[in-house]
């Protein structure tokens, strides 16, 4: 049975601090989920594993020897070798993988025009028909729609090797994996069960770490005081002391004279035991409180989120005979609108024009600057540089709400600062904080989940949430969905379906 063994790993792209340090991991067969914040060192992981870097300190060993272990990237740009392998093969696993993932040999031909859920089916497809011992899947269902999705779940499923997936859909992550891997901090641990339950596991930890933390601060204030008694103790002793010494006879050599010296130096000596041993037990409390303190990873429960609902009924809406992409039609007679209070998901197949719905109805909008939010599927490099030019210029109080809201979406707002340019998730994280600052009414946001960590959706999900804005909203996270929207807007056989699921 195959096995991925990491002993003792250390790994930085620098001198600076290591990105992991003194990992030992042993993985089996069965798929594993890593989960962790943007940055915290996931596709490192990935790739040590693959062999594509090596660790500075440590090894990380695969068995049996000579294991295959094959690695699928989040770029779907060029076609890969198994891509073109696949497609050429009468192989029974690769004719059962073509029918699997609805591949058509034939498409590779149009590979540019192939959509990029497409080309993410058929790159795991290829993984696949290699029979690897190790597969390794960076984000595979980002683009994919709910039946390239389940295709791909069927597949990954028939797996047998030991597979490691680095993922942000928790619905793919709960269905497939066996054990949680979480990278935080430089470390990483493993935890049995898929992502929901790891996450439970670990905020219980966090919750009774907490909880000790608390009572051991309460610890190290009662220690405090008993200190302070003590020592007034100590010193009320010592005065007294030194008044009888003052006011004893030095021709006084008597037994009565000697007892009192003798009492007076024994009562010294006893509380200033007192002092030390006090002393020894409040230097145990704050150590204790050091081990038990814990970084809050939870959004706190008494913030706000300062949002504010259009003063018109109707903010958005969009009335056209056709609504093309270029010229293929894909709804006709499309009249639509958002009202101030609506949270709306709009639905269809790769293809079906969610995106094209979204960008013609912000572009119809007459909403003043800031009061519209709209993300789309990718940003660029000049969208981040454009991003952080605004925060930038930003008062120093309008930049520590920005910073304290990016803060609670799961973005280190220091690492943030010192970089150049952000991450696409950091970019993700920081529009949305942006709109949030700025008061949106309207917030469009088109696969927002997109880069981002599992910990930041579960915190964007909390936020979106507990906004009073209208939300209309394009994601193949179901959770997202079920917990922030209440309408569907349906794209599908030439045409638009609203349906109130509230």
């Amino acid at each position: 049975m195959p096995s991925v063994h990491l002993c003792n790993v250390s790994f930085s792209y620098s001198r600076a601090a290591p990105l992991l340090s003194g990992v030992s991991l042993d993985i089996g067969p069965g798929w594993s989920g890593v989960v962790g914040a943007n940055g915290a060192g996931k596709s490192t992981l990935l790739k040590l594993v693959a062999g594509e870097i090596f660790p500075d300190t440590g090894a990380v060993t695969t068995a049996p020897p000579g294991a295959l272990t094959v690695m699928c990237r989040q770029r779907v740009d060029e076609i890969v070798p198994a891509v073109e392998e696949l497609a050429g093969s009468w192989d029974p696993l690769a004719v059962r993988l073509l029918a699997l993932l609805d591949l058509d040999p034939d498409s590779i031909d149009r590979w540019d025009s192939l959509s990029p859920g497409e080309r993410t089916r058929w790159q795991i497809g290829g993984a696949l028909a290699r029979d690897p011992d190790v597969l390794l899947l960076d984000e595979p269902t980002n683009h994919l729609d709910a039946d390239g999705r389940q295709a791909l779940v069927a597949s990954l499923k028939a797996f047998r090797g030991v597979g490691l997936l680095v993922s942000h859909d928790r619905h793919l992550l709960d269905l497939l994996t066996r054990s949680t891997i979480q990278v935080a901090s430089g470390a990483v641990r493993k935890w049995s069960g898929p992502y929901s339950a790891a996450r439970d596991a670990w905020e219980a930890e966090a919750a009774d770490l907490a909880d000790r933390h608390a009572a051991d601060v309460r610890s190290v204030r009662s220690a405090e005081r008993r200190v302070r008694n003590a020592s007034d103790r100590r010193a009320g002793a010592e005065a007294t002391a030194k008044r009888e010494r003052r006011t004893a006879d030095p021709r006084d050599s008597d037994a009565r004279s000697t007892a009192r010296t003798g009492r007076i130096a024994a009562a010294e000596q006893r509380i200033g035991r007192i002092v030390r041993v006090e002393k020894r037990g409040l230097e145990r409390s704050r150590e204790a409180a050091a081990e038990s303190s814990v970084r809050e990873d939870r959004i706190a429960g008494d913030f706000v989120f300062v949002s504010e609902r259009a003063p018109m009924e109707w903010p958005l809406s969009l009335d056209v005979d056709v609504l093309a992409a270029g010229e293929t039609v894909l709804a006709r007679d499309v009249g639509v609108g958002v009202r101030r209070s609506d949270r709306i998901r709009v639905t269809g197949p790769n293809g079906a024009g969610k995106s094209t719905l979204l960008d013609r109805l912000v572009s119809a909008s007459k909403l003043p600057s800031g009061r519209l939010l709209f993300l789309p599927q990718e940003t660029g490099a000049d969208d981040s540089a454009a991003i952080m030019d605004d925060v930038r210029s930003m008062s120093r109080e309008g930049l520590g709400r920005l910073l304290q809201l990016v803060s609670v979406l799961g973005v280190d707002p220091e690492r943030l600062l010192a970089t150049g340019l952000p991450s696409p998730g950091e970019t993700r994280v920081l529009a949305i904080a942006q709109g949030l600052h700025a008061g949106a009414w309207v917030f469009v946001l088109d696969e927002p989940t997109n880069h981002l960590a599992v910990s930041t959706i579960d915190r964007l999900e909390q936020a979106l949430a507990r906004i009073d804005s209208a939300l209309v909203l394009v994601t193949h996270d179901e959770r997202l969905a079920a917990a922030v929207t209440t309408i569907e807007w349906r794209l599908g056989d030439g045409g638009l379906t609203v349906i109130d699921r509230s």
